[in-house]
């Protein structure tokens, strides 16, 4: 029996029976495909939906034996061999864990980083990966992780290094635009940083005002949360603010901090984009959550790095794949059946709290 067979047979042993109708399709389609991971006789090329794939928080270290590197092997592996092909990886952010130096030269001599193994670990991947940068990425140090003091030097080794092509950035893919935005950017109106929460700053809000202006429909990828009832009180992020400010959430955790009155420009722009705006996808907590925002829904991504509740018959299982249709942007998770969403019963109380 091959290991193809074996995972689908894994999948439908553990999951609710209507899944694993899911699960026979898959296989079906999996014992049929070519070796390049299509269906024979299938031009994909004319299909309207095309499938991609969201992780985060990956926290990449320089030892090979780590065990989050070897769950990004696997994961690799699973992304490979998926049937129907999945098109492309967004990471959301904290792709390594730290950096060693805070010295860009440092990494021309040295090439055996958390870097350069995240380089390696990508290149496993069948298709593009796109990375978004985190508050991780932007460590250095031993045993406690301190920020760079050269934020814009950081970000001009990942562009040297080919992590990213720009500290923020578009790309489109079948007509639809995905916003990879990085959310530790200074606002110079206040007088924090962004590390434990977030700050688009306004030149980047300008950006992607701009870049939204073409009416065209839109994901959003970022590593700090959008402020929802539900993402404040979600893990760890329900004992200190952890997200992107919002002053109207009168977030209780918020009101003796540095940014109890501070709401960052995403909120305006999503508010005002509400038709286009398909959903944003981010990380930072390490678990998996399902809310919305303005209507418009966000999901937060689990951590590679253990520990972590999200695993499936052994193996790893810390991803969305998304269908989305081409064009519309009409999208539903493909893999929803597999996620384990972190207390939804208690994050539907509050969104129906907050709603009286």
């Amino acid at each position: 029996m091959g290991a193809r067979m074996r995972d689908w047979l894994r999948f439908a042993r553990a999951v609710a029976p209507a899944a694993a109708v899911v699960c026979l399709v898959g296989f079906l389609l999996a014992c049929c495909g070519t070796d390049e991971g299509g269906a024979p006789g299938v031009d994909r090329t004319a299909s309207p939906t095309f499938l991609f794939a969201v992780i985060s928080d990956t926290h990449i270290a320089g030892r090979d034996d780590e065990p989050q590197n070897q769950i990004f092997r696997e994961t690799a592996e699973v992304f490979n061999r998926h049937v129907p092909p999945i098109d492309f990886v967004v990471c959301t952010g904290d792709l390594v864990e730290r950096l060693p130096s805070d010295d860009p030269d440092y990494y021309r001599t040295h090439r055996d980083t958390p870097l350069d193994e995240f380089i390696s670990l990508v290149s496993l991947l069948a298709m593009p990966l796109y990375g978004v940068m985190g508050n991780h990425d932007y460590y250095s140090g031993g045993i406690l992780p301190i920020p760079t003091r050269h934020a814009t030097a950081r970000e001009e080794l990942y562009v040297e290094r080919g992590i990213v092509p720009a500290p923020y950035y578009a790309f489109e893919h079948r007509g639809v635009k995905f916003y990879c935005l990085n959310t530790m950017q200074q606002d110079p109106s206040v007088r924090w940083g962004p590390n434990a929460v977030g700050t688009l700053g306004p030149e980047q809000a300008a950006w992607l005002e701009e870049g939204l202006s073409d009416g065209k429909p839109a994901f959003f990828f970022h590593h700090h949360p959008l402020a929802t009832d539900a993402t404040t009180h979600a893990g760890i992020s329900s004992l200190v603010p952890f997200e992107i400010p919002r002053a109207d959430g009168h977030f209780s955790k918020y009101q003796w901090s540095l940014y109890k009155d501070y709401t960052d420009p995403i909120y305006d722009i999503i508010r005002s984009r509400r038709g286009q705006i398909r959903a944003a996808f981010f990380g930072h907590s390490h678990l998996f959550l399902k809310d919305e925002y303005e209507g418009i829904p966000i999901f937060m991504t689990d951590s590679m790095k253990p520990p972590s509740s999200s695993s499936y018959e052994g193996r790893p299982m810390r991803y969305y794949i998304v269908a989305c249709e081409g064009s519309t942007g009409r999208f539903s998770i493909y893999n929803e059946y597999m996620i384990p969403y972190f207390n939804a019963s208690r994050t539907r109380a509050l969104r129906e709290a907050s709603a009286r």
